[in-house]
């Protein structure tokens, strides 16, 4: 998994987190 797909993924639980 690279950096970029990580820091994806958070911005994706960021997202649902509010």
């Amino acid at each position: 998994m690279t950096f970029k797909v990580v820091h994806y993924i958070n911005q994706f639980y960021a997202g649902i987190g509010g």
